[in-house]
C-alpha cells in the first residue's frame, strides 16, 4: 500500500466550535479563542456555531426517527420538527473535530446545549457510527472559582464518548478539559489568564489529534460511513 505522505500532511481538517451559552459573552469568547489556537496548526479550517443564534426544538422522544431507513439521506432527520437543525446537522457532520463549550448552570451544561445534543439521536439510526473516531474537547466557564466547571466538562465529554468520539484534554494540567473562572464578568472585563491558557492548549490538542486521526484512517479504515457516497438528492421525510 503506497501512501502520499505529503498529501496526508496537507489534507484539510475542519474543527467546529460550539458555544452553548444563551447569550453572547464569555463562553463565545473562549470558544473562539480555542478555535484561533486550533487554526495555528497547518491545514486547519474552523467554524464557529453560537447556539444562541439558532432556533431548535427539544427532542420529544416520539421514536419516529427510529423508523427511518439506515443509510438513506433525509432532508429532515427529525420528522416532527423542521427547524434550524435541518441545516445544523450537515454542518456538524462536515467537521472532523469539535470544541464544545458551556457556562455552568447548576453544575451542568446549559439546557440550550442539552437540547442541541439531544437532537442527534436520529443519526444513530440512519448513520450508525457516523462520528466514530472524530475528536472532541470540552470547555466550561463558571462564575465562582469552584462552581461546577469540572462536572460540566465531564458531561460534555460523555456526549463525545457516547458518540464513539476520541475525547481529548488540554496539555498537562488541563486534566479533563479547559475550565475557566469568569467571576461573573463579561469581556473585556473578563480576566482569567490561567483559564485562557488552558483553553488555548485544548484548541491546539483538538487540532493535533484530529490531524493525526484523519491521516491514520487512511491506513486503518474504521468503518465510519462515507457520507460522500450518498445520493446528492436527499429523501424528504
Amino acid at each position: 500500500m503506497s501512501l502520499d505522505i505529503d498529501a496526508l500532511r496537507n489534507e484539510k481538517v475542519r474543527i467546529l466550535g460550539i458555544s452553548g451559552s444563551p447569550r453572547h459573552g464569555t463562553t463565545d469568547y473562549l470558544t473562539e479563542l480555542a478555535l484561533e489556537s486550533a487554526a495555528t496548526a497547518s491545514g486547519i479550517e474552523t467554524d464557529f456555531l453560537p447556539l444562541h443564534k439558532v432556533k431548535i426544538n427539544h427532542c420529544i422522544q416520539c421514536e419516529r426517527c427510529l423508523k427511518l431507513d439506515p443509510g438513506q439521506s433525509y432532508e429532515h432527520y427529525c420528522p416532527p420538527f423542521h427547524d434550524d437543525m435541518d441545516e445544523l446537522i450537515p454542518r456538524f457532520l462536515a467537521a472532523d473535530g469539535y470544541i464544545i463549550a458551556s457556562p455552568v448552570y447548576e453544575m451542568n451544561y446549559t439546557p440550550l446545549l442539552g437540547i442541541f445534543m439531544g437532537r442527534f439521536r436520529p443519526l444513530w439510526r440512519v448513520f450508525k457510527g457516523v462520528h466514530r473516531n472524530k475528536v472532541g474537547g470540552a470547555i466550561s466557564v463558571g462564575g465562582t472559582r469552584y462552581g461546577g466547571q469540572e462536572t460540566t466538562v465531564q458531561l460534555i465529554n460523555s456526549f463525545f464518548l457516547l458518540n464513539e468520539m476520541i475525547n481529548v484534554s488540554g496539555t498537562s494540567g488541563g486534566y479533563i478539559g479547559a475550565c475557566a473562572w469568569s467571576q461573573d464578568k463579561l469581556p473585556p472585563e473578563f480576566n482569567d489568564p490561567s483559564g485562557e491558557e488552558k483553553v488555548r492548549d485544548l484548541g491546539r490538542r483538538v487540532a493535533e489529534v484530529t490531524k493525526i486521526v484523519k491521516a491514520g484512517r487512511a491506513i486503518f479504515p474504521d468503518g465510519r460511513p462515507n457520507l460522500d457516497s450518498l445520493d446528492e438528492n436527499p429523501v424528504a421525510e
